[in-house]
C-alpha cells in the first residue's frame, strides 16, 4: 500500500525548514560578530592594560603619579563608548534581519493557508457555508492582529534606531568638542 504525501501540508514543511533554516542562520552570523567584537575588544583592553603599565613604571615624581590616573581613564572611555556603538549596531542589524525575515514568513503563510483553506472549503460538504464565513471571519481578525503586530514591532524598531543615532551623534560631537 502507498501513501501520497498531501502537496500543501509537504510545502509548509519545507517552508518550516528553510525558516528554521535562515533563523538559524542570523543567529550563527550575529555570534559571530559579536565574538569578533568581544575579540577585538579584549586585545584592545589588553594593549592598553600593557601600555598604561609600562607608563606606570616609568613615572619617577609624585606630581607625574598623581597625574597619571585622568591620562589612564581616557583611553578606556573611548573604547567603552567604541564597544557600546558596535554591539548596538550589531544587535539592531540582527533585529532588522529578523524583522524582515519574519515579515516575508508571514506573508507566505497567510497566502497558503489561504489558499489551503479554500481548498478546503471547496472539497467540505454542502451547508458548511456558514462555519466557513465565520472561519473566514476569524483569519480576518488574525491577520489584522498580526498586522497590528508587525507595525508594532517595526514602529519600536525604528524608534531603537533613532534612538542609537542619536547618541552615536552625541557621542561623537563630544569626541569634537575634546579634541578642538
Amino acid at each position: 500500500m502507498m501513501f501520497v504525501i498531501n502537496n500543501p501540508f509537504s510545502m509548509t514543511s519545507d517552508v518550516g525548514f528553510e525558516t528554521i533554516t535562515s533563523l538559524a542562520h542570523y543567529a550563527f552570523e550575529a555570534t559571530e560578530r559579536l565574538t569578533e567584537l568581544n575579540t577585538s575588544s579584549a586585545r584592545s583592553l589588553l594593549e592598553n592594560t600593557v601600555s598604561n603599565t609600562r607608563a606606570l613604571m616609568n613615572v619617577k615624581t609624585p606630581e607625574d603619579l598623581l597625574s597619571f590616573p585622568s591620562e589612564l581613564s581616557k583611553p578606556l572611555i573611548s573604547q567603552s563608548l567604541d564597544y557600546t556603538r558596535d554591539f548596538c549596531d550589531i544587535t539592531f542589524k540582527n533585529n532588522e534581519e529578523l524583522l524582515a525575515l519574519l515579515d516575508r514568513e508571514m506573508v507566505s503563510f497567510k497566502k497558503n493557508f489561504s489558499s489551503s483553506f479554500d481548498k478546503f472549503m471547496k472539497a467540505s460538504p454542502l451547508n458548511s457555508d456558514v462555519s466557513a464565513a465565520a472561519s473566514k471571519s476569524l483569519i480576518a481578525v488574525t491577520n489584522s492582529v498580526c498586522e497590528s503586530m508587525a507595525k508594532t514591532a517595526q514602529q519600536l524598531s525604528d524608534m531603537a534606531n533613532a534612538n542609537h543615532a542619536a547618541i552615536a551623534s552625541s557621542v561623537s560631537a563630544t569626541r569634537s568638542k575634546k579634541a578642538a
